[in-house]
């Protein structure tokens, strides 16, 4: 994700190359919201629940854009 910039979804195996040479984004908050979100994800395929994740505006939408975008949702 933010932390990436080549070979985001681990097709291959990774390098140094694909990590980036300083982080950029809300490094503070996109690994927890990233947690919960595919954990969430893992639930609702596995039980069929209906659920909501609600994120802030602010550094919760960059986050969840980027796991939409990463899991073709």
């Amino acid at each position: 994700m933010i932390f990436l910039k080549n070979n985001v979804l681990l097709e291959q195996e990774l390098t140094f190359e694909d990590i980036k040479p300083r982080l950029l984004g809300h490094w503070g908050t996109c690994p927890g919201i990233t947690l919960v979100y595919a954990h969430l994800n893992r639930i609702i395929k596995n039980t069929g629940l209906d659920s909501l994740l609600v994120v802030g505006p602010g550094r919760g939408n960059c986050c969840m854009s980027c796991a939409l975008g990463l899991s073709h949702s």
